[in-house]
């Protein structure tokens, strides 16, 4: 049994180690209406919206504030991520997740 989990434990960092390899913006960008592309960006921006969620209900403090009375849609977070690299022309070269959070918080910032 132990060799068991071992060999799932072994297999699990393997997988994760190989899953952590993140698009740059730049490759993003170059097929950006791609559907897996936009699949993807939704998924960032969804499981961001929820860590912000959860970062205002634990902590008081939020990330960034989306607009409340309309659904961004997946185009629209591109965008929001192209806007935002053009000032930025070095972030193009960052990993997407991390450049995308670093956009919507200049996007949507909170009021204070």
């Amino acid at each position: 049994m132990k060799k068991l989990f071992f060999v799932a434990v072994a297999a699990f960092v393997g997988i994760a180690t190989s899953a952590h390899a993140e698009l740059s913006v730049r490759e993003f960008l170059k097929n950006a209406d791609d559907p897996l592309n936009l699949a993807y960006i939704t998924g960032l921006s969804n499981g961001m919206g929820w860590y912000a969620t959860a970062d205002n209900y634990h902590h008081g403090k939020t990330l960034f504030c989306e607009p409340t009375k309309v659904r961004l849609v997946s185009e629209q977070y591109v965008g929001v991520l192209r806007d935002y690299v053009k000032t930025r022309p070095k972030m193009m070269a960052d990993p997407v997740g991390g450049v995308l959070i670093l956009a919507l918080q200049d996007a949507f910032p909170c009021p204070r």
